[in-house]
């Protein structure tokens, strides 16, 4: 493998942690007001 075939492996799984990092985050925001309403 090239060495920018490994540079473009690590921007994948960079982007795939950031981009389940943003959806955890969403989920969190979007459960918020349930859990409000739960109190």
């Amino acid at each position: 493998m090239s060495a920018d075939g490994v540079v473009l492996e690590a921007h994948k799984k960079m982007l795939s942690i950031n981009w389940l990092k943003g959806a955890s985050i969403v989920l969190l925001l979007l459960n918020q007001p349930t859990l409000i309403k739960n109190y």
